[in-house]
């Protein structure tokens, strides 16, 4: 047999995978229970990856779970992805400011819309932390959070260049469904079994290399799970490269991949519609102190 372990938020969850006995020729299904609220797992020979990880996750989240099964289809979500802000790079690209303006614009707005925003750091321990304006925005938006902030446990810090991954998967390589986002309330795992599309604002640095890479991350993700599942919208104003050239050729790269161009006013006003909207003065305003 094998053995496999999975974290989930309060516990873990160790479960075996059956094969066929070469003797008999018969396949025995195991039944797990889970002590925290007494529900069981069934896993057998027919079990996949994907099964495993939905079942463990309603085990531990019944209540979800049982929404999950009732609500209506179109349930969607929007989480803010913030790639490698990183003040090393402010030398090097002419924007750079323009990305810290976009930065801050949208952790601002995503507290007003109650938005998870998903940061990480390009292997940190060499290239330094994300500019420090924009970590005192993080500080002012979550002050509950600051103590977090300050110990370098937010923004994620990533090896690969795509942030997905780091973002989806613990250190130890397990599916990681603690909370790990700015707000320190939301995980990315979580939501991705709760909702039917994740649209995903992606900005940050730089344009053809790990931003680049987060939408493919994305979109083989979404191919392997057989659905759309995470949406990422690319906004050009607040994604840059050091050369022109490699930025032009990466948004082009990642329109044909299925990334949806937009800009970080244009899709915070076409989100609200209209002056009626209830968070059109506060986002307003926070787009005006940017100017």
């Amino acid at each position: 047999h094998r053995i496999k372990t999975l974290l989930i938020h309060r516990s873990s969850i160790t479960f075996f995978i059956p094969t066929r006995s070469r003797r008999t020729n018969v396949r025995n299904n195991i039944i797990i229970n889970n002590k925290s609220n007494n529900r069981k797992m069934e896993i057998g020979m027919n079990t996949s990856k994907k099964d495993l990880i939905t079942q463990a996750i309603e085990s531990m989240y019944p209540e979800q779970s049982e929404t999950h099964r009732d609500r209506k289809k179109g349930f969607q979500k929007t989480v803010v992805f913030m790639c490698d802000v990183q003040e090393c790079f402010r030398p090097s690209i002419d924007a750079f400011d323009g990305v810290v303006r976009s930065s801050k614009i949208l952790i601002e707005s995503a507290k007003i819309f109650n938005w998870p925003v998903f940061a990480t750091e390009q292997v940190p321990s060499k290239l330094g932390r994300t500019a420090e304006e924009v970590l005192q925005c993080m500080r002012e938006m979550h002050p509950e959070n600051e103590e977090k902030v300050i110990k370098e446990k937010f923004p994620i810090a990533k090896s690969d260049f795509g942030m997905l991954r780091a973002i989806l998967m613990g250190k130890d390589g397990d599916l990681n469904v603690q909370p790990n986002s700015l707000c320190g309330k939301e995980s990315l795992a979580k939501m991705m079994y709760d909702a039917d599309e994740i649209r995903v604002l992606l900005l940050g640095v730089e344009a053809h290399v790990c931003v680049y890479q987060t939408v493919k991350q994305i979109m083989e993700h979404n191919e392997k799970a057989g659905r759309n599942i995470l949406k990422p919208f690319v906004l050009c104003d607040g994604v840059q490269s050091q050369r022109g050239v490699d930025r032009e050729v990466a948004l082009e790269k990642m329109k044909e991949l299925g990334a949806t161009m937009t800009t970080t006013e244009m899709f915070l006003f076409e989100e609200m519609g209209g002056a009626e909207h209830e968070n059109f003065r506060d986002v307003a305003k926070t787009v005006r102190k940017y100017k």
